[in-house]
C-alpha cells in the first residue's frame, strides 16, 4: 500500500482499507474563519480527486477543488460567515 489508511483489530487482522474502499474516505474537517479564505492540500493522496462540503453554513460558499499539484488541493472563498467543511478523496 503506497497511501491511504488501514484499521486492524488488537490481533493484527486488517478490518478496513482505504484503497479498496468502494467510495470516499474522510481526510478533514476544519472551520474557516468569517471573512478568512483557506486552502489546504493533500499531497499524501497524489494521483486521487477531492472533494468538499460545507456543512455548517448554507451561504454561497463553494469549495473548489484541483489536482494541478498533482494531489488534490481544496481551496475555500471567503464569507460573512464561519464555515465547517468536510473533505473527502476518492
Amino acid at each position: 500500500m503506497t497511501f491511504g489508511i488501514q484499521v486492524f483489530s488488537a490481533s493484527s487482522a486488517l478490518l478496513w482499507d482505504s484503497s479498496a474502499a468502494g467510495s470516499g474516505v474522510v481526510v478533514d474537517v476544519f472551520d474557516v474563519a468569517a471573512f478568512a479564505t483557506d486552502s489546504r492540500t493533500y499531497p499524501d493522496f497524489a494521483g486521487r480527486l477531492a472533494g468538499a462540503v460545507v456543512l455548517s453554513h448554507l451561504g454561497s460558499t463553494i469549495p473548489t477543488m484541483d489536482n494541478s499539484l498533482g494531489y488534490p488541493r481544496v481551496t475555500v472563498p471567503s464569507d460573512s460567515q464561519v464555515r465547517t467543511v468536510l473533505v473527502v478523496v476518492f
